[in-house]
């Protein structure tokens, strides 16, 4: 579940502050191709089991929505998204595009985005904690600290002198930690929280946590419901005595290498994390608090399922998605799989629409939300979210390219890169692909190979495509 074992280095990348991670996990990188006018390589397809052409479809059906999620963060119109699905084609076709999407946006350090995936049938766990639950996790597992260590930035950008602690902050050197976080954002937030870890008390994996049983699925929020009262309860910092089978993980812990597994250090109590906590707690949400405060205890584990622990689950999703923003420039929702709505009843129907376009207002300047559908497969759903950025998954040209003698044409060549393209269509790279073309004839696979290499070379320059990067892949492909 984590993004990236060994957890890798990070540092600020200079274009706007952004933190980014470097170092042993697989990354992508969409700035490396912006000065080709696109997302990605339109022709870097994944996998060998499908066809060519069908691999070249799905990646382009991926571009397309990665490039919108890409035009709504820079143009600052964090609206809604109507992904309309083809019924045309098997189910298969959309569910490779979206895992090829969601592994691009959740890989792609220069979009910049925290995305969630949130299937409809999750939603029996609640209309807004589905979403809360998927977006939790999210940040949860994708390197943390770097996303703690860009909040605790932008808290030292805006200090509250009036909270009780921040005096003792202050004494106990609150200002020299931006130094801190600028030279090694990883090491300072470690001093304060301790080092990113799934559970610092091993003893605990599976120690059961029963405070969601307690809340309702679906609350009817109001101004006046606090996120956190005293009937609550907390997370559980030590295994019950009672628990056989926590009594069986502890005993088994201590054979491990002959001697006692040891937890991951606690920190020691500190002015500056109690600032923290009560800045976020003020300033943020409590239930953001108490998650900040389990995961110096827990670890991220804990910490995930502290998120959901709230009476109102609207504020909360809320303050989670402007802390996410503390670090990501967007935050892409994915609603999907609403294959079962017509078996749903007629009212709860009308309550998921209402919560939805909700959810979708409320999070606008926050997240890009993506609704899924396929045609007439929800029309309360597509009605509702019809003023939204439409994009359109059809697998254009699949039939032709699936013939069994095919000639590549102009036109299948521009569909390619139109669905990468950041603007309408990247004329350059398209226009400097004619050699390509006429080198591959009717060999799809060949055309792919051959097409992303001359990509890759302009992208190694930081420039546009050239006739040039086509005719010397050619010659490369011909050795």
């Amino acid at each position: 579940m984590t993004a990236g074992f060994g957890f890798p280095d990070c540092h600020l990348d200079g274009k706007g502050g952004h933190y980014v991670t470097t170092g042993p996990i697989e990354s992508i990188d969409a700035d490396r191709y912006r000065p080709l006018g696109l997302i990605a390589n339109p022709f870097a397809v994944e996998g060998d089991r499908d066809t060519p052409a069908l691999r070249l479809a799905i990646a382009a059906e991926a571009n397309r929505l990665r490039a919108a999620i890409d035009r709504a963060t820079h143009a600052g119109t964090t609206g809604p998204i109507l992904l309309e699905k083809s019924n045309e084609f098997p189910e298969y076709y959309c569910l490779r595009a979206i895992a090829t999407a969601e592994r691009g946006l959740g890989l792609d350090e220069g979009m910049n985005v925290l995305h969630a995936y949130i299937p409809f049938f999750t939603m029996r766990l609640g209309r807004v904690r589905a979403t809360l639950l998927s977006l939790g996790e999210r940040l949860a597992y994708r390197s943390f600290d770097v996303t703690l260590a860009a909040y605790l930035e932008r808290v030292l950008a805006t200090p509250d002198t009036s909270l009780g602690t921040y005096q003792a902050a202050l004494d106990a050197g609150l200002n020299d930690l931006l130094t801190g976080l600028s030279a090694d954002p990883r090491a300072s937030v470690a001093s304060i929280f301790g080092e990113m870890v799934d559970e610092r008390r091993p003893e605990m994996s599976g120690t059961p946590d029963t405070r969601l049983n307690r809340l309702p699925a679906d609350v009817d929020e109001t101004v006046s419901v606090p996120e956190v009262d005293e009937t609550i309860g907390s997370a559980p910092i030590e295994p019950t005595i009672f628990d056989a089978e926590v009594l069986e993980r502890l005993s088994s812990a201590k054979q491990l290498e002959g001697g006692t597994l040891e937890a991951e250090q606690v920190p020691s109590d500190s002015p500056v994390y109690d600032y923290f906590i009560e800045y976020t707690r003020v300033h943020l949400s409590p239930v953001i608090a108490r998650a900040l405060d389990v995961y110096r205890l827990r670890g991220l584990d804990a910490m995930a399922y502290e998120f959901r622990v709230t009476k109102a689950p609207r504020k909360t999703l809320l303050a989670l998605a402007r802390f996410a923003r503390a670090r990501f420039s967007n935050i892409a929702l994915i609603w999907d799989g609403f294959e079962s709505w017509p078996a749903v009843p007629a009212d709860l129907r009308a309550s998921i629409v209402d919560t939805l376009a909700e959810m979708s207002e409320m999070l606008r300047g926050q997240a890009t939300v993506v609704v899924a559908l396929e045609p007439g497969q929800a029309p309360e759903i597509e009605e509702a979210f019809s003023t939204g950025t439409h994009v359109s998954w059809s697998f254009p040209h699949l039939r032709e390219l699936s013939a069994p003698e095919v000639k590549l044409e102009h036109e299948y060549v521009a569909e390619w890169v139109a669905a990468a393209s950041i603007d309408p269509i990247s004329s350059g790279v398209l226009d400097a692909l004619a050699p390509v073309v006429a080198f591959a004839g009717d060999n799809v696979a060949l055309f792919t190979d051959v097409a992303s290499a001359a990509v890759e070379m302009a992208a190694d320059a930081g420039r546009m495509l050239e006739v040039a990067d086509a005719e010397a892949a050619v010659a490369e492909a011909q050795g």
